[in-house]
C-alpha cells in the first residue's frame, strides 16, 4: 500500500556540496614545504577496518613521497598527530610526470575496528620533505555549497579550515566503500562536462540508470544543467527504451546560462516497480546546447562512496537507439523525485533504492 511522504525526496540524493557544475580546484591544498599538510575532517561512515586511502593530484611541479593516514581530531576540530585505531600511515612516491593522477594508498597498518560516526582526519603530508611541490585536487570552491562536516583543513604554519575538500576515497577490508556525503571519489581525469544538442553526432541524449529495491512513486526529475539561450529539451523517464513520462522545457525559461538546478514535474505520477531498471535522461530538441556534468570514479566499488551503490551510473545514446552504459561514470547532479513508498502491506495499487534515499 502506498505511503505518501510529507513532501518529496530524491534518488539519488540531491547532493550537498554542489551549487553549479562540478569543477576541479587548481590551487587549494598545495603542498610545497616541510611540515605542510592537507586534511579532510569527516565522520567514519561505517564500522569495520579501513585498509586504503585514495587521493588525486592536480599539478605536480616537483615529485616527492607523500604519507597518507587517519588521525584523531582535537577540541578545535584540527588533526592531531595521534593515529586512529592503530593505523600506520602508508606512503606514495609521486613523480613530476604524475599530474592529474589518482592514487589508492595501502596503509602500513589498517585502522582496525573503526566506529561509525567517530570524527577523524584523513591527512596527506610529506614523508620526509625533499623538494616536493604539488596540488592535491578536489571540488572547486566556487562550485561548493559550504557544509558543516566534512570540511577541509590545511597546515602551512598553522591549521586553517578550508571551504573546499580534496577528492578522496576510503576503502574498507574486501574493497568495500560506504556512502560518505561530501567527499567525492574522483579518479584520473577528474570532473568533466559534455555540451550536446539535437544534432550532436556522437550522443544526443545523456542520463542515469536507477534501480530501486522497493516500490515507489515518481513525480518528476531533478537535474543540474547549463542551458544555452533557447536550448529547449525534454526530461524523460524510461523503462528500457520505452518512454513512460516526458517533460518538455523551454530553454528561455532560465535565469542564467550558468549551471543551475531544474525541478521538473510530470503531469501525472508514475509507479515504479521494485528491482526494475529505469533510466532518466535529458534530450535537447534544438541546436542550442545543454551541458551535463559527471565524473569518473576509480572503480565500480568506489562509486558506492558517492551514491550508496545504487547503480546510478551514466547512460547515453544516439538517435533513440540502444543505451551505452558506463558503471564508473557518475552523474552527481541528476535524480528522480519521489513522493511515496510502499509499506509492503496489502492493498495492491502501487505495484518501493539500492542504496539510501537521503544518505546517498
Amino acid at each position: 500500500m502506498a505511503q505518501p511522504l510529507l513532501g518529496y525526496t530524491y534518488f539519488p540524493t540531491l547532493w550537498p556540496g554542489i551549487n553549479a557544475g562540478i569543477s576541479n580546484q587548481t590551487s587549494a591544498s598545495t603542498l610545497d614545504a616541510t611540515g605542510e599538510k592537507a586534511a579532510i575532517i569527516f565522520k567514519i561512515p561505517a564500522d569495520g577496518n579501513i585498509t586504503k586511502l585514495g587521493f588525486r593530484t592536480s599539478t605536480v611541479t616537483t615529485g616527492d613521497t607523500l604519507k597518507v593516514g587517519l588521525y584523531t581530531v582535537d577540541a578545535s576540530g584540527d588533526p592531531t598527530a595521534t593515529a586512529y585505531k592503530g593505523m600506520v600511515a602508508g606512503t606514495q612516491a609521486i613523480l613530476a610526470t604524475e599530474d592529474n593522477t589518482y592514487f589508492n594508498v595501502t596503509l602500513g597498518t589498517q585502522a582496525t575496528s573503526v566506529v561509525k560516526d567517530d570524527i577523524v582526519a584523513l591527512v596527506i603530508e610529506y614523508d620526509s620533505y625533499v623538494a616536493g611541490n604539488m596540488v592535491i585536487t578536489g571540488l572547486g570552491s566556487t562550485n561548493t555549497a559550504f557544509v558543516g562536516i566534512p570540511y577541509g583543513d590545511l597546515y602551512t604554519t598553522l591549521w586553517t579550515k578550508q571551504n573546499s575538500l580534496f577528492f578522496a576515497t576510503i576503502e574498507y577490508t574486501g574493497g568495500v566503500y560506504y556512502p560518505t556525503l561530501g567527499i567525492f571519489p574522483v579518479a584520473s581525469g577528474g570532473a568533466s562536462s559534455i555540451a550536446y544538442n539535437v544534432n550532436t553526432a556522437t550522443f544526443d541524449e545523456y542520463g542515469i540508470h536507477i534501480n530501486i529495491p522497493v516500490p515507489a512513486r515518481a513525480v518528476g526529475i531533478w537535474v543540474i544543467l547549463a542551458v544555452a539561450v533557447g536550448a529547449d529539451f525534454e526530461a524523460i523517464l524510461y523503462e528500457g527504451t520505452t518512454a513512460l513520462k516526458t517533460i518538455t522545457h523551454d530553454g528561455d525559461y532560465a535565469v542564467s546560462t550558468i549551471a543551475r538546478p531544474f525541478f521538473l514535474f510530470f503531469p501525472t505520477t508514475q509507479d515504479l516497480t521494485a528491482n526494475t531498471d529505469y533510466y532518466i535522461a535529458i534530450r535537447p530538441t534544438t541546436v542550442n546546447s545543454v551541458t551535463f556534468y559527471f565524473f569518473t570514479a576509480p572503480s565500480v566499488a568506489a562509486a558506492a562512496q558517492f551514491h550508496g551503490g545504487a547503480g546510478a551510473y551514466r547512460v547515453k545514446r544516439l538517435d533513440q537507439g540502444a543505451w551505452t552504459t558506463s558503471e564508473t561514470t557518475i552523474i552527481g547532479q541528476m535524480g528522480i523525485i519521489l513522493d511515496a513508498f510502499s509499506d509492503g502491506v496489502g492493498g495492491g495499487g502501487m505495484p518501493i533504492l539500492r542504496g539510501s534515499v537521503v544518505g546517498g
